[in-house]
């Protein structure tokens, strides 16, 4: 079994430490309320003893003396700071008088591990805490009896391990990025990493934003709680409100457990007043709306970085830090990235698992020394830069991919379009033709008016033999990297779109031949028009119901016309069972309203002999009038037909009664009482 180890993920502001026991187990720190050791402190004016925590932050911040934070940054200047009786501290001492280097030889052991030697540690870092700090926190350490084992291991290593765990579903493809997006402290430390077909890899685009890595939602309150207040009482000039800013940070965590109430009131005092309480309500509407703001300005610049290096490979975007508790915050950052599964989020209560995944990442026997330090890191950087050239390179075949994708998208898209102008010119010239007196003249002119826009096959062919050219360049290097699964893939959709281009330019020119084909159409339906008038004659003569159905099939046959086909009367009647009734629906809790369901059923399981409507009027049926009909149905439906509205109903408002029919459409020429043999239904309202 390997030795237990002590790893320490240190933050901006906290350090969260982890056991990792040796025998696939770990333990979680729990000698503060969130598992973690705050970097904020606190001297009292008394000397009583150095105290550390989460509450004195928002002290610092506000500038009040006695408290201490902004720890690492005072480590790279090698800042001093004083206690009642001691002048010029280093700041890594504040480490020991506070009592986290007692608490954290106390949780290694507190598993009945024996310390015996120095207790081994791993550190893994924020990225804007900067080098210097690193080695001047290792080297106190060190002198701590805190054996140093790794200190290179960045967070986005464990972050991978992390996400390949949760989401084992993920198969990374050759040349998929992972984009991180680290918020420590005030700042928003954005990587990525890309796959070179097995393993995740660093790339030399690091990018920070400062100052928009905290909770956007704490700055947007005070904001908000400020601007009330000087539209109350206006006492505060314009070079006030920063220092004011400041100092009511340290309330805005008491303000937040409010919020959820239905009236979100707190009580306000001025720094300058602080005995005078003020109560002050809050629109949770405008406090979004500011948050919001802040948000989408933060979000819009994450997805730039997204863009700028990931384009259309993001295989996972992860989210990390205290900032990423905010869970609207959170659901922009999903929104805007795509989707839920396209995002993990890692919040400082999911940093111990995180930190756990060390064995399953670095070599059981790694070691570094802190003499090793600078070497280390500019080997890591050097490689970031070789790693990313490689890549570059590499993805020759995943340019080749994109090109031949995007190609396949957009032609799809101008071919669609096409057909759709086609399909219109079609559509356009049949109704014409479709009306009673062949109007073949009107129909040319409208050929004419719809002719479609340039076929895309005219546009893309340049495009398109460009591709085919790099194509046939590129198939030797499918021979190298068919080593890797995920180039495997890739080549495998880069075909996949050879298909997709050539079915589409097929289409293309089929489309092509069915417009040209509409004019040899009029033409042809031109000379057959007076067949079809002879053939309609004699129909309209016939009274056997046998021989117009006869003389109606042979005008189909023949294809004689695209007019609407004449209508022969139904041979026998459909019974249909009718009912309606009037319920009444509770919509509140004194509220109700009327709803007036209706139901049309055909026993026996048959079928509508033709199109038909529902009719609910508040007068007897003489004829079907449109602003009657409540429903419609296709022929060949099975029903049962059911239909319910809210009272009172259009054009039946203020009666006392309901008629309900169910009848044949209008456009089927068929007698309102030739189709169905349906009960009269009326209901009373």
């Amino acid at each position: 079994m390997a030795e237990p180890r002590l790893i320490l993920y240190c933050d901006s502001d906290f350090i969260v430490p982890v056991v990792d026991k040796g025998d696939g187990y770990y333990e979680v720190f729990r000698g503060t309320a969130d598992g973690c050791l705050w970097l904020y402190f606190y001297t009292p004016a008394d000397n009583s003893a150095l105290e550390y925590g989460r509450s004195f932050k928002a002290a610092f911040n506000n500038g009040r003396p006695g408290y201490l934070g902004d720890i690492w940054a005072a480590i790279d200047s090698d800042s001093r700071y004083s206690t009642p009786v001691l002048d010029s501290l280093p700041y890594t001492t504040l480490l020991d008088n506070s009592g986290i280097i007692r608490a954290l030889r106390d949780f290694y052991s507190s598993g009945g591990i024996r310390r015996e030697v120095d207790i081994p540690t791993v550190y893994v870092f924020a990225g804007n805490i900067s080098d210097c700090a690193r080695k001047r926190f290792i080297a106190h350490m060190q002198e701590q009896s805190f054996a140093t084992v790794n200190y290179s291991l960045g967070v986005e290593a464990l972050a991978l391990a992390y996400v390949g765990r949760m989401r084992p579903e993920l198969r990374a493809e050759f040349g998929q990025k992972v984009v991180f997006f680290e918020a420590s402290g005030g700042d928003m430390m954005m990587r990525c990493y890309a796959c070179d077909g097995s393993v995740f890899l660093p790339l030399d685009d690091d990018c920070t934003l400062s100052g928009m890595g905290s909770n956007p939602l704490r700055a947007a309150l005070v904001k908000i709680v400020l601007s009330i207040m000087q539209r109350t009482h206006n006492f505060l000039r314009e070079d006030d409100i920063p220092r004011e800013t400041a100092y009511q940070m340290q309330f805005v965590d008491e303000w937040l457990r409010q919020r959820r109430d239905p009236n979100f009131g707190i009580t306000f005092h001025y720094s300058s007043d602080p005995d005078t309480r003020y109560p002050c309500v809050v629109d949770n509407t405008q406090l979004n709306a500011i948050r919001d703001t802040a948000v989408a300005e933060t979000v819009r610049r994450m997805a730039t970085y997204r863009n700028s290096v990931a384009r259309n490979d993001m295989l996972q975007c992860v989210l990390l830090g205290e900032a990423f508790d905010d869970e609207d915050f959170v659901r922009r950052c999903i929104n805007n990235m795509g989707s839920n599964q396209l995002v993990t989020v890692i919040t400082p209560d999911k940093m111990p698992e995180l930190l756990s995944l060390y064995s399953t990442v670095v070599a059981p026997n790694a070691s570094e020394n802190l003499t090793d330090f600078d070497k280390i890191r500019n080997v890591e950087s050097q490689a970031r830069r070789a790693i990313g050239a490689w890549i570059s390179n590499a993805e020759r075949i995943r340019a080749l991919a994109a090109s031949t994708a995007d190609i396949a998208k957009r032609l799809s898209e101008d071919a669609e379009r096409f057909s759709r102008e086609v399909a219109k010119a079609v559509d356009t010239v049949g109704r014409i033709l479709a009306q009673p007196g062949g109007k073949f003249d009107e129909a040319r002119e409208q050929w004419k008016r719809n002719c479609p826009t340039r076929n895309p096959l005219e546009d893309y062919a340049a495009e398109i033999g460009a591709y085919r050219t790099e194509l046939d360049a590129c198939r030797s290097i499918f021979a190298e990297t068919d080593k890797f699964e995920g180039a495997r893939a890739i080549i495998e959709r880069i075909i996949q779109d050879v298909r997709t281009i050539n079915d589409v330019c097929k289409n293309c020119a089929n489309d092509d031949t069915a417009y040209k084909a509409i004019c040899d159409a009029i033409d042809d339906y031109e000379h057959k028009y007076p067949r079809y008038c002879e053939l309609l004659k004699q129909f309209k003569r016939e009274g056997n119901v046998s021989v117009k159905r006869r003389l109606v099939q042979q005008i189909e046959d023949e294809k004689l016309t695209c007019e609407e086909l004449p209508v022969v009367e139904l041979a026998e009647l459909i019974p249909v069972r009718l009912t309606a009734s009037v319920e009444k629906v509770k919509t509140g809790l004194f509220r109700s309203k009327k709803v007036l369901k209706v139901k049309a059923e055909l026993p026996g399981g048959g079928t509508l002999p033709c199109n038909s409507v529902l009719l609910i009027q508040d007068r007897p049926l003489a004829s079907i009038q449109d602003k009657y009909i409540r429903a419609e149905y296709d022929k060949g439906e099975e029903g049962p037909f059911e239909f319910s509205a809210d009272l009172p109903l259009p054009q039946c408002d203020g009666v006392s009664r309901l008629r309900v029919y169910f009848k044949p459409h209008p456009d089927e020429a068929i007698g309102i009482n030739n189709a169905f043999d349906c009960n009269e239904c009326n209901v009373e309202l």
